[in-house]
């Protein structure tokens, strides 16, 4: 049985490319606070500022998503992400960029210099939405 090509529409795209990275996000600071280095208390706080930070960290993702998006339709390489893809994008790629970090911190660029830490917060989610986008993408009609 073929794929059949859906139109995508505007809900169809957005409803998962921005819940996505924020379940991604938030699923990272619970796992962080309760399955990390600290204890007793100190886990409440920890996924506090997390939450917070994975608020943020998600907000920024969910644009650089959508202008990514809106890029590789107008040069016509990749359509509207909709349906399943979508969702598996909208939730793995933002994991991907997320255990980047937890493999090579950003806060390590620091002895460069703070623009250095700057695109180190930013190149991962970039390669993850393009590397998502590219691989399981479909052409415009």
């Amino acid at each position: 049985m073929s794929d059949t090509y859906k139109r995508p529409t505007i809900r169809g795209w957005l409803l998962p490319s921005s819940l996505g990275p924020f379940l991604a996000a938030y699923a990272a600071a619970v796992i962080t606070a309760f399955f990390g280095p600290v204890d007793g208390h100190l886990r409440w706080v920890v996924l506090a500022v997390g939450l917070a930070v994975a608020t943020v960290w998600s907000f920024v993702y969910v644009l650089i998503a959508g202008l990514i998006d809106v890029l590789l339709l107008s040069i016509r390489i990749r359509a509207l992400p909709n349906g399943k893809h979508a969702w598996l994008q909208g939730f793995a790629a933002p994991s991907a960029a997320l255990l980047a970090y937890a493999v090579y911190p950003p806060h390590k660029w620091w002895t460069m210099g703070p623009w250095a830490v700057v695109i180190a917060l930013l190149v991962p989610p970039v390669i993850a939405i393009l590397a998502s986008r590219i691989a399981l993408g479909k052409k415009p009609s």
